[in-house]
């Protein structure tokens, strides 16, 4: 967590117009004793990309569940079902500025690291700036990521579930080859979230390639590179 939190710093320093380092304080819950003391504050990291709008075709949105592909169809939860019967309604503050000339779809991501797989966790939430709700079709966000649902990319995009912190109804990929993926991908081998900063990174020049035009520059990866080489 600590190797996780000081990297989200970093990278949220070399590049600032597109990474925010957010903290969320909560208070840890523990069983009731009889000390009348406050419960201790825990303060959490997280790393947010910049909001960006995605060119898409409109008439995906006006799609309902039964012209979603009979394979998602047939894969849906009755928890994936309870968020499909609700208008997600979100405070007009999360928006971007409309704008006549540009789409009125904004994806925001950001990246949470779980404690439970000690990895990273990446979250995203389309949101149509035109009614204020969220895409919470699976099918249609995938579609309006210009991803089609055999793209091998979209395997590990798992149903929505409530981001841990901003608790807005998000996607996320699942994290449970990411150390795995990352360690493979290192020269020597064995590089995990816990013990490199490189980790994150690693970790976000793989997957911010699911997100049109969101993929790390050369120059913005030699940023980065060179603020986790400082102490």
């Amino acid at each position: 967590m600590e190797t996780f939190t000081k990297a989200a710093f970093k990278i949220a320093t070399a590049l600032p117009s597109r990474f925010s380092a957010r903290q969320f304080n909560s208070q840890e819950h523990s069983p009731q004793i009889q000390s009348q003391s406050p419960c201790p504050t825990r303060t959490s990291t997280y790393l947010e990309l910049e909001p960006f709008r995605i060119s898409s075709d409109p008439n995906l949105l006006l799609l309902d569940d039964d012209d979603a592909s009979s394979d998602e169809s047939s894969n849906k939860s009755s928890e994936d079902e309870s968020y499909q019967q609700q208008d997600l309604v979100i405070d007009p503050a999360l928006l971007l500025p409309s704008s006549p000339t540009s789409s009125s779809i904004v994806c925001h991501v950001s990246v949470v690291y779980s404690e439970t797989w000690a990895a990273p966790v990446l979250y995203f939430h389309l949101l149509d700036s035109s009614t204020n709700t969220i895409i919470n079709n699976r099918s249609v966000a995938l579609q309006t990521l210009g991803l089609s649902s055999d793209d091998p990319r979209t395997y590990e995009i798992a149903s929505m579930e409530y981001h841990p912190y901003t608790q807005i109804p998000s996607f996320f990929l699942h994290p449970c080859r990411t150390n795995e993926t990352i360690s493979s991908l290192s020269k020597k081998g064995g590089l995990t979230i816990d013990r490199d900063d490189n980790a994150l990174l690693t970790f976000l020049n793989l997957n911010l390639k699911l997100f049109p035009d969101q993929n790390l520059s050369l120059d913005e990866i030699g940023a980065v590179l060179k603020a986790l080489e400082m102490k």
